[in-house]
């Protein structure tokens, strides 16, 4: 079990140095410009972990640092 957490880790680093971080409420999208708001819900348990979202105008990879449940929308 622990090869699998520490294998999902390793791939989480390596997207996060390709994909942009949003944080809650408007952002822009880097590579379109597009304005994307994120939503969070449920944002009251300890231990945080990357949420993944994409850009709606572009699909873009982006990721939040929540441990709720993120929505990305068109702003």
């Amino acid at each position: 079990m622990l090869d699998n957490f520490e294998e999902n880790q390793k791939q989480n680093e390596e997207y996060r140095k390709t994909a942009q971080r949003y944080h809650q409420g408007e952002n822009t999208c880097d590579e379109c410009g597009g304005s994307v708001n994120v939503s969070v819900y449920m944002d009251d348990y300890p231990n945080r972990d990357d949420e993944w979202l994409y850009c709606p105008h572009c699909g873009r990879k982006a990721y939040i640092r929540t441990s709720g449940i993120a929505k990305a929308e068109k702003g």
